[in-house]
């Protein structure tokens, strides 16, 4: 046989493997997450105030939550308002009215032995949000 005829079966039977295509192991899936043990909302309910100068946020039982820069305004002139979820010690914030609408915001939370709750951005679709309550210190309204 001739070289030329040689090269193009040689270069065949390397691409084919010489044995048909490769065989695959099947990658078995995760098994599915336990699902996590909520933290109660009831945690949060109330009115959390921030230090001078920062936001104050209100936690309702049925799962809405208002923020307000000034205090006084946060029954009439909230600067954000919807609804939030918790779960372990994740904070989930979707605004549903003023500036920012339809935002997402998730947060850690975390309420100490002290009964004040420390609130960490993870991710904001809200600047304005965010840049106001990331790594704020709340106390419980008394």
């Amino acid at each position: 046989m001739s070289r030329r005829f040689i090269q193009p079966i040689v270069l065949v039977l390397l691409l084919t493997g010489c044995g048909g295509a490769p065989k695959s192991t099947p990658i078995e899936a995760d098994a599915p997450a336990e699902p996590v043990a909520s933290v109660p909302k009831g945690d949060l309910v109330g009115v959390w105030v921030g230090t001078e100068g920062q936001p104050s946020f209100r936690f309702a039982e049925d799962g809405r939550y208002c923020l307000s820069i000034i205090r006084d305004e946060l029954d009439t002139l909230p600067g954000d308002c919807g609804t939030y979820e918790v779960s372990e010690m994740s904070l989930v914030l979707t605004s549903d009215k003023y500036t920012c609408k339809g935002d997402v915001g998730s947060y850690e939370f975390e309420v100490t032995e002290l009964g004040q709750l420390h609130i960490k951005v993870f991710d904001d679709d809200c600047f304005e949000r965010m840049t106001n309550i990331d790594n704020e210190i709340f106390e419980p309204e008394s």
